[in-house]
């Protein structure tokens, strides 16, 4: 006769598989188990070969959620950039409201003066010349502003349609995750059942050689 052996030596998932039935002399079982009939010996390997494969499984989906992680990774790191170049264009534009609020303040306080104009031709000349200079100025601001306005939008519908890509992925990663670690808790639950139910149980070989024989 011979027993049954724990299907794996750890309780890690991920671990080297192992044969259950270790060709080991019976003496060396201390259990006391009822020798498996030929078959619960039959139930046993059968789930030994369910059991290898639902962890197999469970394995190979963690390894490919591990590889589409780094994918939303890399899509978190390709945000960066585009994030940057939206705060650096919301910069721009704080620079240039800034500007035109000086500005406005510098025109009212030309309008106060132009209200009660100078009588002299130094002061009005004075006058036509700031007027001039408030004009350049403010045909600049709006020269500046209008596609500074246009590049900042592009640059935050560029990076919605990143970040909504990113978050989509993220999602159905979170979610797949979530399988993921389920169907390891299955696996392993699975294995511990198969090793209460099969593991270090002594049997007879010739049941085991008919069962491998079909019979």
């Amino acid at each position: 006769m011979k027993r049954l052996f724990p299907l794996l030596t750890a309780a890690a998932l991920i671990a080297p598989a192992a044969s259950a039935l270790a060709q080991v002399p019976v003496g060396k079982t201390t259990s006391k188990a009822p020798i498996l009939t030929k078959e619960e010996l039959r139930a046993c390997m059968k789930r030994e070969v369910a059991v290898n494969e639902q962890r197999t499984t469970a394995e190979n989906r963690k390894a490919a959620l591990d590889a589409e992680r780094a994918e939303v990774t890399k899509l978190s790191e390709g945000l960066q950039p585009l994030k940057a170049d939206v705060e650096a264009k919301a910069g721009a534009i704080k620079q240039l409201n800034e500007r035109t609020r000086v500005l406005g303040e510098r025109i009212v306080a030309f309008n106060a003066k132009a209200a009660n104009p100078p009588a002299d031709d130094a002061g009005r000349k004075a006058l036509q010349d700031e007027e001039k200079q408030l004009k350049t100025e403010a045909g600049a601001i709006e020269a500046e502003g209008k596609p500074l306005q246009a590049a900042y939008e592009a640059a935050v519908a560029a990076l919605n349609d990143k970040a909504k890509v990113h978050d989509e992925r993220a999602a159905a990663w979170n979610e797949k995750q979530s399988q993921v670690v389920a169907a390891a808790r299955e696996a392993e639950q699975a294995r511990q059942g198969w090793m209460l139910d099969c593991a270090d149980r002594r049997y007879r070989e010739d049941d085991e050689k008919a069962i491998k024989a079909g019979k």
